[in-house]
């Protein structure tokens, strides 16, 4: 699969390499195979379980490097199911 997003290394950001929006969204039940949109522009992302799995990385990254500085941070990952 082609790298259609970038993250950025000091803080957890996210941008579409096409359209620089921050804003994703989940095609379907929410299974790590669902499918994930740029919001922006529509570009294919990857696998809901494939940024998951990036994301809590990043995350546990982050908490580590906080913790070893002396600092609490508070860094969880809960999707939320949006009703329309």
């Amino acid at each position: 699969m082609a790298k259609t997003a970038a993250w950025g290394s000091k803080m957890l950001t996210f941008a579409c390499f096409s359209c620089k929006s921050p804003a994703f969204k989940l095609e379907g039940d929410l299974t790590d195979e669902t499918q994930a949109r740029c919001v922006g522009c529509g570009a294919p992302l990857g696998s809901w379980g494939m940024l998951r799995q990036q994301l809590e990385t990043r995350l546990t990254n982050l908490e580590s490097r906080a913790k070893s500085a002396g600092r609490h941070p508070v860094l969880k990952l809960r999707p939320v199911a949006v009703s329309r």
